[in-house]
């Protein structure tokens, strides 16, 4: 009878997507070749967070690009001497158009 550990790695996700690995090193969610990541109880809490943090980056015009980190339920936005967090992007961008749209919290680095 087939397992689930004969075609999974046990206690591990890729690197690439945080997701599961099948035993030939091929990621299950993007079907690529990956690094594994290995964790234990205690890093199941960090396995969790991986898997909801995605990035990308945006261009403001004017040679400005900024990094955006969307989490489970905000937007951080670094650049320009600022980190800023938002509910959601398009907040920023209304930031942007001149509403008066005030980031939930900001730093000035």
């Amino acid at each position: 009878m087939l397992d689930i550990n004969d075609v999974y790695e046990v206690d591990s996700v890729s690197d690439c997507c945080g997701e599961s690995v099948y035993i030939n090193g091929i990621c299950s969610s993007c079907n690529d070749h990956c690094s594994v990541w290995e964790f234990n109880e205690e890093e199941e809490e960090e396995k969790t967070m991986f898997k909801k943090i995605r990035t990308t980056k945006i261009d403001t015009g004017g040679g400005v690009e900024l990094a955006v980190v969307f989490d489970e339920d905000k937007v951080i936005i670094i650049g320009n001497g600022y980190v800023t967090v938002w509910k959601e992007l398009k907040d920023f961008y209304k930031s942007l158009n001149g509403d008066d749209i005030q980031p939930l919290k900001q730093w000035e680095v």
